[in-house]
């Protein structure tokens, strides 16, 4: 193994400690309305999974190690599903699965045939009903494609059609026959989501999301359609949709946040890398590196913080005995 994947593995192990910590506190610290251990354990492990996606997403999108490694930072404090609900692992899971299909989609000129990945959109459609969310975002992302003359592979165009086909028919002929909606209503009403989910804001959404990944979010989403780049058009078309789905109140707004704050964390990338670029041409550039770890602490600090006080708002009160 190379010296430069070393640090590079030890930076994102690193990042998926901090966020296990995170994690373990809030499990600690958060009496959510339901708890369910072994579920719990199950839903952390599937949410350290998001990290290095993250991260691989960032990295092949802007072709910039140290921007996907701002990216995976930045998802540390991302609120996922950890104990709010009984059906936290599928919610979870469910992440993994979008963002795995996204990364493939992306990555299909280098796989070459689609019929090789096929599978993880059909897994995810049987796994969670935000699967259906991926025939929207691909629609969006062929008219961005469009609209900025940017030209679709066949592979695109053919992966797009039969997986948007069959997460439709499996939804249609399983998850939304009358007799599975008959029996699993009560159910759903009971148990799917937490009370924390049900009545959630989209202003309660934006301050758990927390401001920072916001605005470099949309500051990188203007640099990534500076740039023209597919890669920007398919995670852009992400966020569009899911913040579509956050203010029709289509699903509960808990549920649609990890996947915009995601997407707007993949998308932070393109504005770390304009950042470097500024930096190599300014009288700074000899404190290139300095600077990079010191962006790197700052926003992982942040980031914690963030979390700590959106938990407990009176944290600072239990050090009251230091004063």
């Amino acid at each position: 193994m190379k010296k430069t994947e070393k640090y590079r593995f030890a930076i994102i192990a690193s990042f998926i400690v901090i966020a296990i910590l995170l994690r373990i506190w809030l499990f600690l610290a958060d009496h959510a309305p339901v708890s369910d251990t072994p579920n719990n354990i199950a839903s952390l492990i599937a949410g350290l999974f998001v990290i290095p996606l993250v991260y691989k997403i960032a990295k092949d999108s802007t072709g910039n190690i140290e921007a996907g490694l701002f990216a995976a930072a930045l998802s540390i404090a991302i609120p996922l599903y950890s104990w709010r609900t009984v059906g936290q692992f599928t919610h979870t899971l469910a992440i993994g699965f979008f963002f795995l299909t996204i990364l493939l989609f992306m990555k299909l000129k280098d796989i070459g045939d689609w019929k090789k990945i096929i599978v993880v959109p059909l897994i995810f459609a049987f796994i969670h009903v935000y699967s259906l969310a991926l025939i929207p975002i691909f629609g969006l992302y062929f008219l961005f494609s469009k609209l900025e003359d940017r030209k679709l592979s066949k592979n695109e165009i053919i992966f797009a059609g039969v997986s948007s086909l069959f997460i439709f028919l499996i939804f249609l002929f399983f998850t939304a026959s009358p007799a599975f909606l008959a029996l699993a209503k009560q159910h759903i009403d009971i148990q799917y989501y937490s009370i924390a989910a049900e009545n959630f804001t989209l202003v309660n959404a934006f301050a758990l999301a927390g401001m920072i990944p916001v605005y470099i979010g949309f500051l990188g989403a203007y640099f990534g359609l500076k740039k023209r780049k597919k890669s920007a058009l398919l995670v852009l078309s992400t966020v569009c949709i899911f913040f579509l789905i956050m203010i029709s109140k289509i699903s509960a707004i808990m549920l649609s946040l990890p996947y915009f704050i995601i997407g707007l964390t993949i998308m932070a990338s393109f504005a770390y890398e304009e950042f470097k670029k500024a930096i190599e041409v300014s009288k700074f550039k000899k404190f290139n590196k300095q600077i990079s770890i010191f962006v790197f602490i700052l926003i992982i600090i942040l980031g914690i913080l963030h979390w700590i006080f959106t938990i407990d708002p009176n944290f600072l009160l239990h050090f009251q005995f230091l004063l």
